[in-house]
């Protein structure tokens, strides 16, 4: 999950030029994704930490490289 914040903050000059976000609309979407991380990372750490999920990787990797795929893709 750490790894598309990185990607969601790269795509910002991507909103503001192409989709004609604000600053502030692109920024709320960085906020918004870190916010969503700093709450679901603790609860997936529990759970991993009571059950083993290898599989959570590779499909946590997969989902998040589609999200940032689909918005190039998707509409405003």
């Amino acid at each position: 999950m750490d790894i598309y914040q990185g990607a969601v903050a790269a795509l910002v000059p991507f909103f503001v030029s192409e989709r004609a976000y604000t600053y502030a609309a692109a920024s709320g979407i960085v906020l918004a994704a870190s916010l969503l991380s700093s709450v679901v990372q603790p609860l997936f750490g529990a759970l991993v930490d009571k059950w083993a999920m290898p599989w959570l990787l590779p499909v946590s990797t997969l989902l998040g490289g589609a999200g940032v795929a689909l918005a190039g893709v998707g509409g405003s």
